[in-house]
């Protein structure tokens, strides 16, 4: 059975056609034929390629940043999300501090009261280092593509 190529890649962008004609997937040297073709016929000029490879990595980059921005289909944990975990821990490790020495939290079953407050100041921690850490990481993470947007725009 063969494939209609012509129809297929009229769709397709120049970056897939590029992949398709530099062997990316698993297409058959056919398929590589006639999206050189295709490239050809949108005047995909091939000597510049870093030009395309520049324009490609910023639309990358564009496209993180928008799924970022959306709960539903990116990273939904929001870089003030992380931040306010990293504060609801640090307040339940005061909270939970204060009760060690002053006793204000009661636990029905005494004999577990001590390891009732090893767990709390635990989850206070864990929150604490994951709010923090994760704020730190995304924050690290959107500086860095907004300084590569921020070269490629003025490399292009």
């Amino acid at each position: 059975m063969g494939y209609n190529w012509e129809k297929i890649f009229k769709s397709k962008t120049d970056k897939e056609l590029y992949d398709v004609f530099i062997g990316k997937g698993f297409l058959n040297d056919q398929a590589q034929k006639f999206a050189e073709k295709e490239l050809k016929l949108i005047g995909f000029e091939f000597d510049k390629i870093n030009k395309y490879k520049k324009k490609w990595e910023l639309e990358s980059l564009y496209e993180d940043e928008r799924l970022e921005k959306n709960p539903f289909f990116g990273n939904s944990i929001s870089l003030h999300h992380y931040f306010a975990a990293g504060i609801i821990g640090a307040i339940l490790i005061v909270v939970f501090t204060l009760d060690i020495f002053l006793h204000f939290i009661d636990s029905p079953d005494q004999s577990d009261a001590a390891y009732q407050k090893v767990l709390r100041m635990t989850v206070g921690f864990a929150m604490t280092l994951f709010g923090f850490l994760g704020y730190y990481n995304k924050k690290r993470k959107q500086d860095k593509r907004k300084e590569r947007v921020k070269s490629l725009i003025n490399e292009l």
